[in-house]
């Protein structure tokens, strides 16, 4: 299985796709002046654990394992369906967390137009 990693994020194992489509999206960003793991950012602000401290920036890297699926999707125009879709999954079957309670679809809305907003302005 393919294993990608981030900057100083983690490397995480992941399907083909996933990787390639990372690859891709890796790619387009890398020379743009943005750092790659911006992308923690609306996913520490989300914070479906509970646990991110903002004043402290820890724990960074709680959400590390949905960076490259997550981008992988949007590189690939998956709209807010499929990646709510994806985070309902990731959070029940990862995390063990009732998503219905997490405003899963309300963020996949905000992931997608943020990811939009930044792609645009490339």
């Amino acid at each position: 299985m393919p294993r990608i990693g981030l900057g100083g994020y983690r490397v995480c194992d992941v399907g083909a796709g996933v990787a390639a489509a990372f690859r891709r999206w890796h790619a387009r960003w890398h020379g743009s002046g943005r750092p790659a793991g911006r992308v923690a950012v609306p996913l520490n602000g989300w914070d479906p654990i509970g646990i991110y401290d903002a004043a402290t920036d820890y724990p960074p890297d709680e959400y590390d394992c949905v960076i490259a699926p997550l981008l992988g999707r949007l590189a690939d125009g998956g709209n807010a369906a499929q990646i709510s879709e994806y985070l309902w999954w990731e959070l029940t079957d990862h995390f063990g967390l009732d998503p219905a309670v997490r405003d899963t679809d309300g963020f996949a809305n905000k992931l997608v137009a943020w990811y939009a907003h930044h792609d645009r302005s490339q």
